[in-house]
C-alpha cells in the first residue's frame, strides 16, 4: 500500500508526539509538508514548512491534514483544510463550543471530504484492553453500575493557569473530552444525561481549573473530574460492578486492575512504550483505515461534544 501524503498544521507541544507517533507509521503515512508561524518549531520536520495556510493548502502536496494548532483555531482551519478538498484529523476537541463543532462536520458533508476527531485517550492500551475484557467481567461480576474518571494535569501555579496552557481552554475543554472517549469505548452514551456540575475557575482568565461533572448513562451513573490544581498528572477510571467489585485503569501507568476487599490485582500491563506516543498510533492508524474506507465519525464525535458542552 502506498502511503497516504499527510501534511500537519501547528507544530507546538503536542505535534511533537503526533510526529514520533508518524515515524513509526511509515507504511501507514509519509510526512510531505507542515505550516506553522514560529520560527523555533520549524526545525522539527524535514519538509517544506509554509508561514501562511493558504500557501500550505495551495502548494504542500499533500492529500490528508492534521490539524493541530489550539482549540479555538480548530474549527476555521479545519474548514479550510476541507474547502481545499484535503481529508482531515482534528485534534480534540474539535471545536471551542458545540455549534462550531457541529458546523465543522456539516462543511465536512457539504464538501464530501473525511473528517475525523483524534480521541486520543480512547486508543489507550489499558482502555482497548478493558473493552475487550468486560464480557467475561460482567458474567462473573454483574454489570457497571458506576463510572468514575479523573484526569489530572499539573497546568497551575499557585493557582493561576500557566500561561502556555491557556490556549488549552481550561481543564474541563482539555481533558473532559478525553474521559468521554474513554468512556465511549466501555459503555453507551447515546442516553446519557448531564446532572451536576462543579467548577473552580482561574479568577484572571476566567477558565476552569477545577470541573466536576456528573451523567447518568443507560445503565450507569458517571461522574468525571477534570484537575489542574493537583499538581500531578495521573488519570485513572474506575469502573464499579454490581457485585461490588471495582475494575481499576490507570491510564497513566496503562495498568487494569481489579479491587476486591481491598484486595488489588493486576489483569494488565502495557509494555513500556511511551503512553501519547501509542495513543497517536492509535489514532493514526484509525486514520488511515477510515481514508481506505471512508468512514467518518460524525456520530460519535458530536454526541461526545454534545455531552462536553452540555
Amino acid at each position: 500500500m502506498t502511503p497516504h501524503k499527510l501534511g500537519i498544521v501547528g507544530l507546538g507541544t503536542i505535534a511533537a508526539v503526533q510526529l514520533r507517533a508518524l515515524n513509526a507509521l511509515p507504511d501507514l503515512f509519509r510526512l510531505t509538508a507542515a505550516c506553522d508561524r514560529a520560527l523555533q518549531t520549524r526545525t522539527r520536520v524535514n519538509v517544506p514548512v509554509h508561514t501562511r495556510l493558504s500557501a500550505f493548502l495551495r502548494e504542500g502536496d499533500t492529500d490528508a491534514v492534521l490539524v493541530s494548532v489550539p482549540p479555538a483555531a480548530h474549527a476555521d482551519v479545519a474548514k479550510q483544510c476541507l474547502r481545499a478538498g484535503k481529508r482531515v484529523l482534528l485534534e480534540k476537541p474539535a471545536a471551542a463550543c458545540l455549534h462550531d463543532a457541529c458546523a465543522v462536520y456539516e462543511e465536512a458533508r457539504q464538501c464530501g471530504v473525511l473528517l475525523r476527531t483524534a480521541f486520543h485517550a480512547a486508543h489507550g492500551c489499558e482502555v482497548l484492553w478493558a473493552r475487550a475484557a468486560l464480557p467475561e467481567l460482567t458474567r462473573s461480576h454483574g454489570p457497571i453500575v458506576a463510572f468514575d474518571c479523573t484526569f489530572c494535569d499539573p497546568y497551575t501555579e499557585n493557582g493561576r493557569i500557566l500561561p502556555e496552557k491557556i490556549p488549552l481552554g481550561g481543564c474541563w475543554a482539555d481533558s473532559g473530552i478525553n474521559a468521554l472517549s474513554v468512556l465511549a469505548r466501555l459503555c453507551d452514551l447515546t442516553v446519557c444525561t448531564p446532572n451536576r456540575k462543579e467548577t473552580i475557575e482561574d479568577a484572571a482568565c476566567g477558565l476552569p481549573v477545577f470541573c466536576r461533572r456528573t451523567f447518568s448513562a443507560a445503565a450507569a451513573d458517571i461522574r468525571i473530574t477534570t484537575d489542574w490544581t493537583a499538581g500531578h498528572g495521573e488519570k485513572q477510571t474506575d469502573a464499579a460492578f454490581a457485585d461490588g467489585t471495582h475494575l481499576l485503569l490507570l491510564h497513566t501507568a496503562q495498568r487494569a486492575e481489579l479491587v476486591q476487599g481491598g484486595k488489588h490485582t493486576v489483569l494488565f500491563r502495557g509494555d513500556g512504550e511511551e503512553r501519547l506516543t501509542r495513543q497517536y498510533k492509535g489514532v493514526l492508524a484509525e486514520f488511515a483505515r477510515a481514508i481506505d474506507e471512508n468512514a467518518s465519525d460524525t456520530a460519535l464525535s458530536l454526541r461526545l461534544h454534545a455531552l462536553l458542552f452540555s
